[in-house]
C-alpha cells in the first residue's frame, strides 16, 4: 500500500483555525493513531513551506519551493507505515503552476486533498472583518462591491480564497475525482466541534482523546467591533506597516485578541441587495463540489433564500459607543498585566533575598548575583 497523505488546502473561515489548533496540540494522541501531522507548529507552515511557494509565485524561481517538496517527500517515504497530513489554508490562493508543482511532486504517494468550504453568505462578511483583523482600511461597502463586480485586488483575493470551482481545478486536477473531498460545513453549526469531526473521520481518526481548547479560536468580529477597528487602521497611517510584525503586536495581540474578540457582539451580515446574487454564486460553488467526494450535505453551499441581512453602513454613534467600550476593556486588560508583572518582581525579589541570605559561601553569593541579574533582565 503507498503511503497515505492528506493535503487540506482550504478555504479560510471554514473552521479551519480550530480543527489545526485540535490537530497541533494533539501530537501524541495523533502518534498514537498512526497519523503525523507533518508541521506541528503555525510558524514552521508559513516559514518553512507557504514562504518559498509565495516567493515562487510572486519570482517564478521555484528553487526553495522544489526543496521543500523534496524534503517532505524524504519524509514521508521514510515513515511509509502512517499517515501524513498537512493542513494549511493559504496554499488555496496559490497560483496553478505552484500547485502543480506541489501536488505533481507528492503524486507518487497515496494522495489525498482536502477543502472544506462554507457558503458566500457566510463566508463574505467573515473575510471582510477578517481582513480588517489583518489592517486592511476597505470599508465593507466597497469591499462587497468589488467582489461582486470582479474588480481590483480585494475581488482577486477573495476569488483565490473561496471561489470553489477554481481551487478544486487548480489543486485537484491531477487527481482522480474520488481523492478530492470536499467538507462542506454548516453556516452556523450547532456543535463547535463537527468541522473537526468532518475532518477526523475523513482521515481515520478518532477524535476522542484528541486534546480541544475551552473557548472558540479566532472569533470573528462584530459589524460594530470592525468598523472602529477599520478606522483604527486608517488612522495608523503609515505606521506598523508590518502585519506579521509591528502590526500584530501593536494591534492584533493587544486590542483585537485581548478586548474585541472576548466581548460580545452583533454579527457582520450581508446586505439584502446582495442575496439574490450571492445565491447564484453559490450554486456555482455547489455544482463544482458535486463533481467530487462531498462529506456533509452539498445544499449547504447554496445562501438561503431567508438568509438574514442587516444594513453595511455603521454610524459614526455606533462607532463612537464600541470605541468607549473598548477603552474600558482595554484599562482592565492593562490593569490585570500590571498585577501581573507585579506579581512576577515580587516572586523574584523574594527568590534574590533568599539567595542573598544564603550568600555566605562564594557559591551563594555567585547564586544571589545570578537572581539579580535574571530580575533585571525581567
Amino acid at each position: 500500500m503507498s503511503t497515505k497523505v492528506v493535503v487540506h488546502v482550504g478555504t479560510r473561515k471554514s473552521g479551519t483555525s480550530y480543527v489545526q489548533k485540535v490537530l497541533r496540540d494533539s501530537a501524541p494522541q495523533l502518534a498514537a493513531q498512526g497519523v503525523d501531522l507533518t508541521y506541528k507548529r503555525w510558524i514552521g507552515h508559513r516559514e518553512r513551506q507557504l514562504a518559498p511557494l509565495r516567493h515562487m509565485a510572486e519570482t517564478g524561481d521555484d528553487a526553495g519551493a522544489r526543496e521543500n517538496v523534496a524534503w517532505m517527500v524524504e519524509r514521508f517515504s521514510s515513515m511509509p507505515e502512517i499517515t501524513h497530513v498537512l493542513t494549511l489554508e493559504d496554499l488555496a490562493e496559490l497560483p496553478p503552476q505552484v500547485a502543480d508543482l506541489y501536488m505533481g511532486g507528492l503524486a507518487q504517494f497515496d494522495l489525498h486533498l482536502v477543502v472544506t468550504a462554507r457558503h458566500w453568505g457566510v463566508v463574505l462578511p467573515s473575510e471582510w472583518q477578517q481582513n480588517v483583523k489583518e489592517r486592511y482600511t476597505g470599508t465593507y461597502t466597497d469591499y462587497l462591491a468589488a467582489v461582486r463586480e470582479r474588480r481590483g485586488p480585494e475581488a482577486e483575493t477573495f476569488l483565490a480564497r473561496q471561489d470553489l470551482p477554481s481551487i478544486l481545478t487548480r489543486w485537484g486536477h491531477l487527481l482522480p475525482p474520488e481523492r478530492v473531498h470536499v467538507l462542506v460545513v454548516p453556516p452556523r453549526p450547532a456543535n463547535k466541534d463537527l468541522p473537526l469531526d468532518m475532518f477526523c473521520g475523513l482521515v481515520g481518526l478518532d477524535p476522542a482523546p484528541l486534546i480541544k481548547p475551552r473557548g472558540t479560536i479566532n472569533d470573528s468580529l462584530g459589524q460594530d467591533q470592525a468598523e472602529m477597528l477599520r478606522r483604527v487602521n486608517v488612522a495608523l497611517g503609515d505606521r506598523l506597516p508590518d502585519r506579521d510584525g509591528d502590526y500584530a503586536h501593536g494591534v492584533r495581540e493587544w486590542l483585537t485578541r485581548e478586548t474585541l474578540m472576548r466581548s460580545s457582539r452583533s454579527k457582520v451580515l450581508l446586505p439584502p441587495d446582495y442575496v439574490a446574487w450571492c445565491r447564484e454564486e453559490s450554486m456555482r460553488q455547489r455544482d463544482a463540489a458535486a463533481a467530487y467526494h462531498v462529506v456533509g450535505d452539498v445544499a449547504d453551499l447554496v445562501v438561503p433564500e431567508d438568509l438574514p441581512t442587516a444594513d453595511p453602513e455603521v454610524g459614526d454613534a455606533a462607532v463612537a459607543q464600541q470605541a468607549v467600550a473598548t477603552l474600558a476593556d482595554l484599562a482592565v486588560v492593562h490593569h490585570r498585566d500590571a498585577v501581573v508583572t507585579q506579581e512576577q518582581l515580587r516572586a523574584l525579589r523574594a527568590e534574590r533575598d533568599e539567595l542573598a541570605a544564603r550568600a555566605a559561601a562564594p557559591a551563594g553569593l555567585d547564586l544571589a548575583r545570578r537572581a539579580a541579574r535574571r530580575l533585571l533582565r525581567r
